[in-house]
């Protein structure tokens, strides 16, 4: 579950694999599976649960995912108060399995991650991060920068 602390959040995009990431939007992006592939998935979801849903190597080698006729597909729950939104991600493992193209159980110790917040409303562009990254400009596609989330 993520949470931000934001007085007012407009999302805009409703399209699912839309460019959520121009609204308010908090982000994961997780390695599953680091001890055989590089590939990372990347959450993206927006205040009204809208889900953007990638996987790759890098910045520009991604690929859309959407939902499989059998609905196993991570799950998007959105949450609203006073001051904050938040969603709660749900990512079922086969999932994860089926798009990694792996059957092994995922070892929760080797998963590499960061999470983050970031939006462009009413033109005033903004960014966070929970592990810190080192790039010349805003860049969350640093897997070099993700941590193990034990």
């Amino acid at each position: 579950m993520l949470w931000c602390e934001e007085a007012f959040a407009l999302p805009a995009c409703k399209q699912a694999n839309g460019p959520v990431y121009l609204d308010s939007c908090l982000e994961a992006f997780v390695m599953f599976y680091p001890q055989y592939t590089e590939k990372y998935l990347n959450f993206e979801v927006n205040a009204l649960g809208t889900l953007l849903l990638q996987i790759g190597k890098g910045k520009w080698d991604r690929r859309f995912l959407t939902p499989p006729q059998d609905g196993m597909f991570p799950k998007v729950t959105n949450f609203q108060a006073k001051g904050k939104w938040g969603v709660k991600l749900e990512v079922p493992v086969l999932f994860v399995q089926r798009v990694y193209g792996i059957t092994e159980a995922i070892d929760i110790r080797k998963v590499r991650a960061n999470f983050y917040k970031c939006g462009a409303l009413q033109g005033k562009e903004h960014y966070a991060c929970w592990a810190p990254i080192v790039a010349p400009q805003p860049d969350f596609h640093c897997p070099e920068s993700f941590q193990h989330v034990i």
